[in-house]
């Protein structure tokens, strides 16, 4: 059985104060959902974002942006 996972990727489309309201309604809601939670938000907020899921089953994962390929 596959499991199913849901990733949220903000990129550079909200600042912080929309980011912690989203955040704090969807913590509550997002034990309701039967699959893994996943969270991109924006790199000037990572620390923040990380302590506000701290005690929660939502993972946060981030972006490595290269200019350039190797």
């Amino acid at each position: 059985m596959r499991k199913t996972i849901i990733v949220g990727n903000w990129k550079m489309n909200a600042d912080k104060n929309f980011i912690v309201s989203f955040l704090k309604e969807f913590l509550l809601e997002g034990a309701s959902f039967n699959a893994e939670i996943v969270v991109c938000p924006p790199y000037p907020y990572l620390s923040h974002i990380e302590r506000e899921l701290k005690d929660s089953n939502i993972k946060l994962l981030i972006f490595e942006v290269m200019p350039f390929f190797l």
